[in-house]
């Protein structure tokens, strides 16, 4: 009779954790794609204050918004950070962090790929990403300005550039990594 009650209490005690972990993972589960949806949120509002940026990028950020699942749980925290420097009035900064994941998720994709030959800087990466047909001609061009802007700020002190080149880098960024997932 004890090995009885025994195995009643711990069957109950195993199914009650697994609720439990299943409400955790639900929780978490939807803070995440608050969170996703958020920083998306933030940077469309961002572009659309800049008075010089085409309708078509805005676009294209609903669409990337759209596509939010695809992404992996610790880019999102990246780039949750960086969305959190721009707000803070660095962007600066934020492309320069922004450009260091691009540059990581360019490296692990072409780990696999032995027709990549050159050094695993992020120019080279980015043009073997745009020859693979990775990523779109136009995210190439964002990608180089996210790459210019993050020497810079790596270089220079106080770097100042215009908030629509900021704003560029940063879709352009978040396209790219997009593009690779």
């Amino acid at each position: 009779m004890l090995v009885i009650l025994l195995l009643v209490w711990l069957f109950v005690d195993e199914r009650e954790r697994s609720n439990r972990l299943s409400k955790i993972v639900n929780k978490l589960t939807k803070e995440n794609e608050d969170l996703k949806r958020g920083y998306f949120e933030l940077l469309e509002k961002y572009l659309e204050t800049q008075s010089n940026v085409a309708p078509d990028v805005i676009s294209e950020l609903q669409m990337l918004k759209s596509k939010t699942d695809n992404l992996e749980l610790a880019v999102h925290y990246e780039i949750d950070s960086v969305i959190r420097l721009v707000n803070q009035g660095d962007g600066a900064k934020a492309v320069k962090d922004l450009a260091k994941i691009v540059e990581t998720k360019l490296k692990e994709k072409v780990v696999t790929d032995q027709t990549f030959k050159k050094q695993p800087k992020l120019h080279f990466l980015l043009e073997h990403a745009r020859d693979c047909n990775w990523i779109k001609p136009r995210a190439f061009e964002n990608g180089m300005l996210l790459k210019d802007i993050r020497n810079e700020e790596s270089h220079e002190l106080a770097v100042q550039k215009k908030s629509i080149e900021i704003g560029i880098a940063i879709f352009g960024g978040i396209e790219i990594l997009y593009a690779l997932s």
